[in-house]
């Protein structure tokens, strides 16, 4: 999806319309980064809406990719302890069942 929109980006410089592009990316990805805020509070899928809004406005911004990199370094980082946790926990067990 990101190859697509970098593609048509490419395409609109071609054009002169990059200044109108940066304006509607800019839009569309805050308003979705925006909501996703938002629903950290509310009730809805604010972790899927956040790096919706990132990864939109990655294309265009440097800032929201230096973001994006970050968040996936934690949530990757997260995903690695949770993974080791709960091998450790299976391998607990499984000694557990053993004597």
């Amino acid at each position: 999806m990101i190859h697509s929109l970098l593609k048509l980006r490419r395409q609109m410089r071609r054009l002169n319309l990059s200044q109108p592009w940066r304006m509607v990316v800019a839009l569309v990805g805050g308003t979705v980064l925006a909501l996703g805020l938002a629903i950290v509070v509310l009730p809805g899928p604010a972790i899927v809406a956040i790096p919706l809004g990132l990864a939109n406005l990655a294309t265009e911004f440097l800032w929201a990719r230096r973001w994006l990199r970050k968040a996936r370094r934690m949530v990757g980082g997260s995903h690695r302890r949770m993974m080791q946790k709960s091998q450790a926990g299976a391998e607990v067990q499984s000694k557990g069942h053993e004597t």
